[in-house]
């Protein structure tokens, strides 16, 4: 079986990680954003993603960024954010279909990649703040999220797992916040968590 290489480039405080394969069909692109766990910020940050994934400013709109996302035959976008040992990541993923394999198509990677890069660099911003109404729809999501976790008994036995084994860890913190937290977030309070990204 043949080993796949992997070529990492640095530079101005980025990694990039290129593993070139002819094996599939298609291209997959990952960012991932790493900040130290914080009490103070895990809500703000767990609920980035979800404020995010709604379109950058070059497609605000849910329906504008799924028939971008079509126009590119297809392609798969997600956010989100998980803990990795100290450390709250949020992670970007494309993936896309090979335009060699596309007839008469040249421009995949090129759109994609502009889009990818809206998506980090470009969110949807009004007056340096996110749009409150899609702050606070996307706060009762994760609401939500927080809500279905402690009826799951399997989750909640987990989240309680780690909250005695880790208590004077940073690692205890929950990865989806508190639900304390959400009331007092704003869109303007989720920019300034999201500047030094």
């Amino acid at each position: 079986m043949k080993q796949m290489k992997e070529s990492i480039l640095k530079q101005k405080g980025y990694r990039l990680h290129v593993v070139q394969t002819n094996k599939f069909k298609t291209i997959h692109v990952v960012a991932k954003l790493k900040a130290p766990l914080s009490r103070d910020t895990i809500t703000y940050r767990s609920l980035l993603p979800y404020v995010l994934q709604q379109g950058p400013k070059s497609y605000p709109t849910r329906k504008a960024l799924s028939d971008q996302l079509d126009y590119l035959y297809g392609a798969v976008l997600s956010i989100d954010g998980a803990k990795k040992g100290e450390n709250h990541i949020i992670s970007f993923r494309l993936e896309l279909a090979n335009e060699k394999f596309i007839r008469d198509e040249s421009g995949i990677f090129k759109n994609a990649m502009a889009l990818f890069h809206d998506m980090i660099f470009n969110p949807n911003i009004e007056d340096g703040a996110f749009i409150d109404a899609i702050v606070k729809r996307e706060k009762d999501t994760l609401r939500q999220r927080m809500s279905a976790m402690l009826d799951d008994k399997m989750s909640y036995a987990n989240l309680r797992l780690v909250d005695e084994m880790c208590k004077d860890e940073l690692y205890h913190l929950h990865v989806h916040g508190y639900e304390d937290d959400l009331d007092t977030i704003s869109g303007k309070i989720c920019t300034i968590i999201i500047k030094p990204l």
